[in-house]
């Protein structure tokens, strides 16, 4: 392996050349030979997602409300930023790399007027876009659905249920929430009328 760490014009340089790689350490190596490579189906499955990612960095930059958007968080997530669209194409993978969480949800109960609440916390590596609830009995028969809406200057999202007495124990919730790039994940709690006020238990 070649190494050339005191030349003045390859210094610092990274990057490809050719079939020649440069690294910043001064090493230059070949670049490997991955046509012949059998990939299994979990990298065939990384490989697309990053293709994907990368698509939807290039849409973020090209986009204007997405670079907006994206532009605004750079100075929290990145210190030196030289150039404003590689940021932009930067950020907006790594979100794209992650999807939402949902941390908590709670089911809460007024009595004037008397109705049922429910609380989901949810967090995301920059920002949750949404969240969709929908309610089956024990059974699994659908009853209501309905999009959850977040107050101001709050970190969770909350949904009223519109018919309180269709709530009993086992009652499923789905919880589906989203983030800016479309990653959604969805889960299931079960509620238990006996414990209102205190977080429900997943599934």
């Amino acid at each position: 392996m070649a190494k050339n760490r005191r030349n003045p014009i390859t210094h610092g340089q990274s990057g490809k050349f050719a079939n020649i790689c440069f690294q910043k350490n001064g090493v230059f190596r070949s670049l490997p030979d991955t046509s012949n490579r059998i990939w299994s189906p979990l990298q065939v499955k990384h490989h697309q997602h990053f293709a994907n990612a990368r698509e939807y960095g290039r849409r973020a930059v090209a986009d204007v409300r997405l670079t907006a958007h994206y532009a605004s968080l750079l100075p929290n997530w990145k210190r030196k930023i030289r150039n404003k669209n590689v940021g932009v194409y930067q950020i907006a993978i790594c979100d794209f790399s992650h999807p939402p969480f949902i941390c908590e949800v709670k089911l809460t109960r007024s009595h004037n007027p008397p109705v049922f609440c429910l609380s989901v916390f949810a967090g995301d590596m920059f920002k949750v876009e949404g969240a969709f609830i929908s309610i089956f009995t024990p059974d699994g028969e659908f009853i209501e659905e309905g999009n959850a809406f977040r107050p101001d200057c709050e970190l969770k999202f909350q949904y009223a249920i519109k018919n309180s007495g269709i709530l009993n124990n086992g009652t499923v919730v789905r919880i589906r929430i989203w983030d800016v790039p479309g990653n959604i994940t969805e889960k299931d709690f079960s509620c238990n009328l006996a414990q209102i006020d205190l977080s429900l238990s997943p599934l």
